[in-house]
């Protein structure tokens, strides 16, 4: 299974380079951080692989206040979390963040 994400700015429709993204898997105590990545000039982080059992849960922390504050805009999320419980039935999943300083919207496409 492989996961990839895609962030555009909802403002101007550009792609997001440069955001901090984390991935976390969920442990016993809360969330364990298994990779730190940020996007492309596309927006993308083209490939992330969970190097363990895919039934469990991960989910995906877009640190996007840090990205609005540096367009003159106050965020009113600072971090948009995606959720996901990932199958080894689907050979890919690709997540789309449409971001602005006041909303956003996710869209999952598993391939």
């Amino acid at each position: 299974m492989t996961v990839s994400i895609e962030v555009h700015d909802a403002h101007s429709g550009m792609p997001v380079a440069q955001l901090p993204v984390r991935f976390e898997r969920r442990a016993d105590d809360g969330w364990e951080v298994v990779a730190c990545h940020r996007t492309d000039t596309e927006g993308r982080v083209a490939k992330w692989e969970p190097e363990d059992d895919c039934a469990l849960s991960y989910r995906c922390v877009l640190d996007t206040d840090r990205y609005f504050t540096g367009l003159g805009l106050n965020s009113f999320y600072p971090e948009i979390i995606v959720a996901l419980r990932l199958s080894d039935r689907d050979p890919s999943l690709r997540v789309t963040v449409l971001a602005a300083a006041h909303a956003y919207l996710v869209q999952n496409e598993y391939g």
